[in-house]
């Protein structure tokens, strides 16, 4: 006795193409979206050290120039704030104090080559030191304080900019 051995149709196959394709497409999305956000989960951390990595260069620098030269305050004025003479604007390694970082950038970082930073120095008062709503308070040019708010941004063009931000206090 010979069974009936019947197969699937044309219209039956292509009706289950159609059907998995729609099924897949929103797995399809959700797993790109999963892939490109993992990525994103790199860029963080890595962000982070390289601006902790900046901080500690900088605090590793002097308060103010006049501790090289041996005294102690009164500091460099507001208004002289950043790179001093002898200095090279592009080259961090001549710096000699926390100041002379003020305004400088670094448009790609050595060995990571899509992050880029900046630095701005300010002046702080006491009682702005965790104010970070307004990171250049008040103070007059011709004054200064015993706390320098560094803050170190790094930005990536995934994720966008990283920020960092210390005081250093003068003694």
């Amino acid at each position: 006795m010979i069974a009936n051995k019947r197969g699937m149709t044309l219209i039956e196959i292509i009706i289950v193409i159609v059907v998995l394709s729609i099924a897949m497409l929103p797995l399809l999305v959700m797993y790109s979206n999963v892939v490109s956000k993992s990525a994103e989960g790199q860029f963080v951390p890595t962000a982070a050290l390289l601006g902790q990595d900046l901080i500690e260069e900088i605090e590793s620098k002097y308060y103010d120039e006049v501790q090289v030269a041996g005294s102690g305050p009164p500091w460099t004025l507001k208004q002289n704030l950043g790179i001093d003479a002898g200095e090279v604007a592009v080259n961090k390694n001549t710096f000699d104090d926390v100041d002379d970082f003020k305004d400088w950038t670094e448009s790609t970082i050595s060995g990571y080559p899509n992050y880029s930073s900046s630095v701005e120095v300010y002046y702080v008062n006491a009682d702005d030191l965790d104010n970070h709503q307004n990171p250049d308070p008040p103070i007059a040019n011709n004054e200064y304080t015993d706390f320098k708010k560094i803050i170190v941004t790094i930005s990536h063009s995934q994720i966008g900019d990283i920020e960092l931000v210390t005081v250093m206090q003068g003694y």
